[in-house]
This record gives structure tokens, C-alpha cells and sequence, in this order.
């Protein structure tokens, strides 16, 4: 069977009554980076933009978040900055509803 790149075929274990089930594996990578305005969390991004990674830059301050994504160079379709409180769980839940 060919399978498109980047997915996988599982099968239950040695049941052929099991339906096959074909997992979609995506083949951007994204990672999501708290404190990304300063310090380590900036760093991180900077370093994953780099490398390729498109970046939720998340943080309590926007203009550091800001100064972040400008500084990498990266094309705005790379990252996305979203002001978050992660000490607010209403803050987080804005933050994966607006990384959906």
C-alpha cells in the first residue's frame, strides 16, 4: 500500500478484524514558547525560528513579544504572538484557542 509522506498506518495487534486507522502526521513543525519576550523563552524562539519551526511567541508583555519576532527576521506567517498570562487559566485557554 502506498501511503502519502509523513503518515503512518496502524493496525490493531494481529487482529485482522480490526479496521485499519491511517494517522495524518503533520509535516510542519510548530512549537509554542512561554516567556518568549525575554531571557530564556526568547532565546528559544529565536533559536526555533531559525531552525525552521514556526512559533507561538507567548508572553505578559506584547512589546517584548514584538521585539522578538522582529528581531528573528522571520516572515510573519512564521510566528504568531499572543499576550498571555499563563498564571490566568482564561488567559491560556485564549492562548490554544488562538493557536488552533
Amino acid at each position: 500500500m502506498n501511503l502519502p509522506p509523513k503518515t503512518a498506518r496502524v493496525t490493531g495487534a494481529g487482529s485482522r478484524r480490526r479496521p485499519k486507522v491511517l494517522i495524518h502526521l503533520p509535516s510542519r513543525k510548530i512549537a509554542l514558547v512561554t516567556g518568549a519576550g525575554s531571557g530564556i523563552g526568547r532565546a528559544t524562539a529565536l533559536g526555533l525560528l531559525k531552525v525552521g519551526y514556526a512559533v507561538v511567541l507567548a508572553g505578559r508583555r506584547p512589546e517584548a513579544l514584538a521585539a522578538t519576532a522582529a528581531e528573528s527576521g522571520a516572515a510573519p506567517g512564521q510566528f504568531l504572538v499572543v499576550p498571555t498570562d499563563i498564571t490566568r487559566p482564561d488567559s491560556v485557554k485564549g492562548l490554544f484557542a488562538r493557536t488552533r
